[in-house]
């Protein structure tokens, strides 16, 4: 489906609610004539399945470790990154992961990599608001800079 024709329905549903959430979405795309009908799980054995393995996901990203740059900076960082992609039996992606620390120099690239895709995907999202997006950027470093100092 295209994303004119995403946009229309999504703007409807809010024209005639006065607001856009998730539930109404599901609410109404119940339907097997809704357009966006097919977009759905509607199976609730395979929607469970589903949201376990986005529960499990955000489990294993929630933990985090104190980790020491090669600067003395201490930082918090996941303690399991993903190590590669892959598509999953479930149409979405999935990740394996390993401990940060574990981590070849392959691995550190290749995370330093998709962390340079997802920066330049946050500046086209943010595009519009390009001046906001670089003073974000700056309070970061700044606070980057603060921990450091206090940590010294």
């Amino acid at each position: 489906m295209r994303q004119e024709r995403l946009k229309e329905i999504l703007t409807d549903l809010y024209t005639r609610r006065g607001v856009l959430n998730a539930e109404d979405l599901v609410e109404e795309a119940s339907n097997p004539a809704h357009p966006l009908h097919e977009r759905f799980t509607w199976d609730d054995g395979e929607a469970a399945d589903r949201w376990r393995l986005f529960e499990a996901s955000n489990i294993i990203r929630s933990v985090k470790v104190e980790i020491t740059l090669p600067d003395a900076e201490v930082v918090m960082v996941r303690a399991f990154l993903p190590t590669h992609g892959r598509d999953s039996d479930n149409e979405g992606r999935a990740y394996d992961y390993a401990p940060v620390e574990n981590l070849s120099g392959i691995a550190m690239r290749r995370i330093e990599d998709e962390m340079r895709r997802d920066l330049e995907r946050l500046r086209t999202k943010y595009a519009a608001h390009a001046h906001l997006f670089a003073e974000l950027l700056k309070e970061a470093s700044a606070k980057n800079r603060s921990r450091r100092h206090k940590a010294s």
